[in-house]
């Protein structure tokens, strides 16, 4: 390959997230009812990063969003996320305000560019309720197909079923009662960059 090709599927930069919400369909699609739209959950917070391809952290978002009273809200979520809908509207943004924030920083670095993205469960839980969130409001991104899940690479490598495990199998300290966003999507960064330099020392 010519120094100055770039490789097939080739991606400079991968967005990290992380969300914690007012609940979730287990069965159906996490964010909304498809039996009846009208039933939906929202996010109540989100972590993001900007990584370039050696996972080192270029930007960095975090944003608290106010609950918007028609979304259903899970006292189960709230147990782990810790985020009440008192502390969220004295503290968190207006939920169109959030999200034009979000689509902001997003653009910023990706314009009309396919987003890569990184996350635990992102494919199948973050990036649904990204979407749904940002629809309310008329705003879309464009997602490429490239995403990077380290549900999948725990299971793979190291053996592990949630993301707890697979920090401990990593060498993280424990991370608490409570769900951070920022926190927890730094940690599974951390969990891709040592499982990196594992690989490298091994495969040489």
């Amino acid at each position: 390959m010519a120094a100055n090709k770039l490789p097939q599927g080739y991606f400079e930069y991968i967005l990290a997230m992380d969300s914690e919400t007012s609940g979730l369909f287990f069965d159906e699609h996490p964010a909304r009812s498809l039996t009846n739209p009208d039933d939906r959950y929202q996010c109540v917070s989100w972590g993001m990063l900007v990584l370039n391809r050696q996972f080192d952290i270029l930007d960095e978002l975090y944003v608290e969003i106010q609950w918007d009273g028609k979304s259903k809200w899970s006292d189960e979520a709230a147990k782990v996320h810790g985020l009440t809908k008192e502390h969220l509207a004295a503290n968190g943004l207006p939920f169109e305000d959030a999200y034009v924030q979000i689509a902001n920083f997003i653009y910023k670095w990706w314009k009309d560019t396919p987003v890569a993205t990184l996350g635990h469960n992102s494919i199948s839980f973050d990036l649904p309720f990204l979407r749904s969130d940002l629809s309310e409001i008329g705003l879309k991104l464009k997602f490429g197909n490239r995403h990077l899940d380290s549900n999948t690479l725990g299971f793979t490598i190291f053996e592990t079923y949630t993301s707890d495990q697979l920090f401990e199998a990593l060498g993280q300290n424990a991370r608490g009662d409570s769900h951070n966003a920022l926190d927890d999507i730094k940690r599974t960064v951390e969990a891709f960059r040592v499982s990196r330099s594992i690989a490298k020392k091994v495969l040489g």
